[in-house]
């Protein structure tokens, strides 16, 4: 049975402007999707990692004592350690799924597991959100791009906090049109339309001179703010298809998994190397920065465990954008899982080469 604990459903200041629920249920009864369900029935979704660690002090509960995990929204049953013990921890990173994440367990065997954090407001995508990520990214929580009447209201902002800087989060009024929801310069809710005409930053993931930085590509992009709704967009977007832009991931990513993952969403499969690039450039993203490959699946049976280079790898080859890996390379064992990704990892054991993922559906608008 559910216990929620009403006393701590409190909301907390955070940089990225979040509403923190704190829950807790029957380790016999919680799961990943259980959690899931219940930050549905608030109205909220499962807080994120970096919702969660951002500043390596979980909201609401702060750190635990000892071995504490709580179910995250990246991915499907990945936990996050709120304990004092390797707090910040991702568990799918570090060890994988765990199996207690998908069963109930009682409290004295999987005494580390009972803490919720449902979260509600702005949240932080990254830097490489383009309108249709951000769009996809509320859509696969049941929700939707907020309007911007839902954000803001007389010029001042309603659904969240004002963060500090240039901060432009897409709105759905209109396809590809932004509101400010930062404190630069004074433009709080300004109509990116209506000030300064469609951005073309706003529909691609590459380099957005001249603001971007060393360190980010475009900082002035990467907070969403998702809404209740049952409408769509008032403009489609200008592809002949849907096109849907994730992350996953990378060091537990395969092709497989990818694929299962736009099969899961009803009428989508991984797009083709021609969705993806039509015209020798990455339509959806641009031209990334570095080595960076997407799972694709062409129309021949050559396409199984086959990727595309969306990025600019100019230590190898710049010319190497939009090339297959089976044409160019052959099949690749990182691709499927029967190898590692250690030759392609940074510090930290992160795979660099491979996170992004995009499903396609014919459109029926």
């Amino acid at each position: 049975m559910f216990c929620e604990s009403i006393f701590l459903a409190v909301a907390v200041q955070l940089t990225s402007a979040l509403m923190v629920h704190h829950g807790a249920m029957d380790p016999n009864v919680l799961t990943w999707t259980t959690a899931s369900e219940y930050c549905d029935k608030q109205a909220m979704r499962l807080c994120t990692h970096n919702d969660i660690c951002a500043n390596n002090d979980p909201p609401v509960i702060g750190v635990l004592t000892g071995d504490n995990w709580v179910p995250i929204g990246d991915a499907y049953n990945d936990w996050t350690q709120v304990g004092s013990d390797r707090l910040c921890y991702k568990h799918i990173q570090h060890y994988g799924q765990p199996s207690w994440g998908v069963s109930g367990c009682s409290a004295s065997t999987c005494s580390w597991k009972k803490n919720i954090l449902c979260c509600a407001g702005v949240e932080l995508v990254g830097e490489y959100t383009t309108y249709d990520t951000a769009r996809s990214y509320c859509l696969e929580r049941g929700q939707d791009l907020c309007k911007y009447d839902e954000i803001c209201s007389d010029g001042q902002l309603e659904a969240v906090n004002v963060i500090p800087g240039d901060h432009w989060a897409p709105i759905r009024d209109l396809y590809n049109n932004w509101v400010q929801i930062g404190d630069s310069a004074g433009r709080t809710c300004f109509n990116h339309k209506a000030h300064y005409e469609l951005p073309v930053w706003g529909i691609t993931a590459g380099n957005c001179p001249p603001w971007n930085t060393p360190e980010k590509a475009c900082p002035h992009k990467g907070y969403v703010v998702c809404c209740p709704s049952d409408d769509v967009a008032t403009e489609p977007g200008p592809y002949p298809y849907n096109i849907y832009h994730f992350i996953m991931e990378p060091t537990t990513m395969t092709w497989d998994k990818a694929r299962s993952f736009c099969k899961a969403q009803p009428g989508r499969d991984l797009c083709s190397s021609a969705q993806i690039c039509p015209n020798g450039i990455p339509l959806l993203t641009g031209v990334l920065q570095g080595d960076n490959w997407a799972p694709i699946v062409d129309s021949n049976p050559e396409g199984i465990n086959d990727w595309i280079q969306i990025g600019n790898d100019v230590a190898r080859d710049a010319a190497r954008v939009c090339f297959t890996h089976k044409v160019h390379y052959g099949a690749t064992a990182w691709g499927d899982g029967t190898t590692g990704c250690e030759s392609w990892s940074d510090e930290n054991g992160v795979c660099k080469i491979k996170r992004h993922v995009f499903c396609c559906s014919a459109k029926t608008n």
